[in-house]
């Protein structure tokens, strides 16, 4: 009759020792030379199911203060993530997601929202309009908080906002920036309520374009990164277009610097990786270019009408599985293009960006373009175990 048997995520069965964090499993495997014993084939049985058992209900080891109760590696071995020996998570990422909350701590979605405020008409030239997006300010300390920014800038009535000026004040104190330009027509960026058109979160920034080209709309954030080897990043979102064809926009999405300028200006950032989709291409295309000749390959994935979720990784060479430096694009989670040459160097910085801008003169007949939801940036800090 067989023996019924519960597994003991204490015990110790001899060779091995009582399961613990990140230890291989010793089992005794019987050889035909040898005389075998009941314990000596139980060994292994026992073992096993004591090393599940710690599985389904780990814990730390005791005494072993510096140790983990589990680690999380890449392909390397570096260690990303893990759980302390307090049971607390720890590990050495950035990691940030913005999902566009139209209220937060009670503040009417009128008012300024913490993480998101969009500010307007004080802050906007007559033609060239830059709208802050400040992080957890609220509505009666925004013009404290804000006042040398709104000093450094001017206002609506008559101040001619220079853009790179106006940039270098606002990095480091806001995330989000939105630069617009619009010689005719409206240029736009807007959060509005979750609706048909994106349903998966809160709400959602809708990015809407003059009809002059050159004219544009981006939102952009300060860069959380540079492409170096020591570094693997990823930036994922939601996205959904109101037509599979934009018919004179040029949409952009993914990494450039931190300028705002659309990879598909006429003055280009020399360092970006985006997916794009130019009037009547038909596919998003994977777009990057690395100091060089811009690059752009089809990802083989139509554009349409339905909410897509993109993503676009770095592998830097120190962190690589293969040791090669690499630009990947996926979308709804398939790899699309694979990139090693002409990609951002490493001194580039790396910053979350959206843009649409007119590359084909006249107005696109659109009322929300573009529209971008849940955002989802994570990166490593060091090349090596960080936790």
């Amino acid at each position: 009759m067989p023996t019924t048997y519960t597994g003991d995520p204490t015990a110790t069965e001899a060779p091995d020792v009582a399961p613990e964090p990140e230890t291989a499993i010793v089992i005794n495997i019987p050889i035909a030379t040898e005389g075998r014993t009941v314990s000596s084939i139980q060994q292994g049985f026992k073992n096993l199911t004591n090393q599940a058992s710690w599985l389904k209900k780990p814990k730390a080891k005791s005494a072993d203060y510096a140790g983990g109760i589990m680690a999380y590696r890449t392909a390397l071995g570096h260690r990303r993530f893990r759980v302390d020996h307090m049971a607390l998570p720890s590990g050495k990422i950035q990691h940030w997601r913005e999902h566009w909350p139209l209220s937060a701590g009670g503040i009417a979605a009128t008012g300024t929202v913490g993480p998101i405020d969009i500010t307007t008409a004080a802050y906007q030239t007559v033609v060239d309009k830059l709208t802050l997006l400040s992080q957890d300010l609220g509505a009666a300390s925004l013009g404290a908080d804000l006042t040398a920014v709104k000093g450094s800038l001017g206002t609506a009535s008559g101040h001619a906002l220079d853009a790179a000026t106006a940039l270098a004040a606002l990095r480091g104190t806001t995330r989000w920036q939105v630069q617009t330009k619009k010689t005719t027509g409206t240029s736009s960026v807007t959060r509005i309520a979750a609706d048909a058109i994106m349903d998966s979160c809160e709400s959602y920034m809708t990015l809407q374009c003059g009809n002059t080209t050159g004219d544009f709309a981006t939102l952009f954030a300060a860069a959380d990164a540079v492409w170096t080897d020591s570094l693997s990043f990823r930036l994922e979102w939601d996205l959904k277009l109101e037509a599979a064809d934009l018919v004179k926009l040029t949409a952009a999405a993914g990494f450039a610097l931190e300028s705002g300028v659309s990879p598909f200006d006429s003055s280009p950032p020399v360092h970006y990786a985006v997916f794009s989709l130019a009037p009547g291409a038909g596919d998003w295309m994977c777009s990057y270019r690395g100091g060089g000749s811009a690059q752009s390959a089809s990802s083989g994935v139509a554009a349409s009408t339905s909410r897509v979720r993109m993503r676009i990784e770095f592998h830097g060479a120190t962190v690589a599985d293969n040791t090669t430096r690499t630009v990947r694009f996926l979308i709804n989670g398939a790899v699309v293009g694979t990139f090693t040459s002409d990609i951002p160097t490493s001194a580039a910085r790396a910053a979350a960006h959206f843009s649409l801008i007119n590359t084909g003169s006249g107005a696109s007949g659109l009322t929300n373009p573009l529209n971008v939801g849940v955002v989802d940036f994570a990166s490593n800090l060091y090349p090596s175990d960080v936790a």
